[in-house]
């Protein structure tokens, strides 16, 4: 039985098999030949590293296994990416309403649904209710200090703390929010914007006009790694922003062969896309290519 089916850049075309290890067909070829596969544990999962031009066949028992992309048995790359842990999303409890949105923050997971806020302990798999009768949020992240953020298209920005509703700021058709050094939430708009909200009184959102006007598509989601870079995602396009250089790096959807984007996970340095056929891109985040810097949109005047 074929488990996974992915091409690399070559246009050879890779499968790994229940059982039966990992094959290969040429772009050329009519048919697939076996790679070298000496491991007990049949392959489970089977991925491109596009940074590195490599297969990645991940055996059951986790062991990784690299091929060049000719078919030779490869050494793993020297940072050992993409690794396990960007590999494997985190996996979410079973809950009676809709999970809209979750946010990892350690061996916590939080949960934003159609009516609540859970907080999900992955070691003891303990689900707790932070906030009941939420409606529906769209957008959740935690600051360093415990405080939990997130949007509802009821009541705008909000923060939770100690089991307290604050609400911050009035915004509507929201779709994410990322926090960046505790000092600046970035809200994303199904409009196609981006705005900023200084974490300062009085609270008031600003436009970025860097971060947003994805061509016009609605903004599903953004979040922001330790470096304070954030991560735009449009259907058919990512945005790697950079908001003290004003630099950005961009990735089509069409350049990731996953159909349209649907969401965007981070991990030791990578980035997960899920495609709406459910088809994943695992890659590092230099490999989004060169980063140029983007003036910002000043209005002049209007009419």
């Amino acid at each position: 039985s074929v488990i996974d089916i992915v091409e690399d850049q070559q246009g050879n075309i890779w499968s790994n098999l229940w059982n039966g290890g990992v094959v290969r067909k040429g772009k050329r070829s009519d048919q697939f030949s076996p790679c070298v596969w000496n491991d007990s544990d049949y392959p489970s999962e089977l991925s491109y590293d596009p940074a590195h031009r490599l297969i990645v066949a991940t055996s059951k028992s986790g062991n990784p296994h690299y091929y060049y992309e000719d078919g030779r048995v490869a050494v793993p790359p020297t940072n050992k990416e993409p690794s396990q842990s960007l590999l494997q999303p985190p996996s979410l409890p079973n809950l009676s309403e809709t999970i809209l949105c979750h946010h990892v923050d350690g061996k916590q997971i939080l949960i934003g649904t159609s009516r609540n806020i859970y907080s999900y302990n992955t070691s003891s798999q303990h689900l707790d209710t932070l906030l009941a009768g939420s409606g529906r949020v769209h957008g959740i992240c935690s600051g360093s200090d415990g405080t939990i953020y997130f949007v509802s298209n009821s009541e705008g920005v909000c923060s939770l703390r100690n089991g307290m509703k604050s609400c911050l700021a009035e915004s509507h058709s929201n779709s994410g929010i990322a926090i960046d050094g505790d000092t600046i939430l970035y809200i994303s708009s199904k409009l196609g914007n981006v705005y900023r909200l200084p974490l300062r009184k009085p609270y008031h959102l600003e436009d970025d006009t860097i971060a947003g006007n994805m061509n016009g598509d609605p903004v599903l989601t953004l979040v922001a790694d330790q470096r304070g870079r954030l991560y735009i995602l449009s259907s058919d396009l990512l945005k790697e922003y950079s908001p003290q250089s004003g630099g950005c790096r961009t990735l089509a959807s069409a350049n990731a062969n996953v159909g349209s984007f649907k969401d965007i996970q981070l991990a030791d340095g990578g980035v997960i896309l899920t495609g709406s056929d459910g088809s994943q891109f695992v890659g590092e985040t230099e490999s989004l290519g060169s980063e140029g810097t983007i003036r910002r949109i000043c209005l002049s005047s209007y009419t």
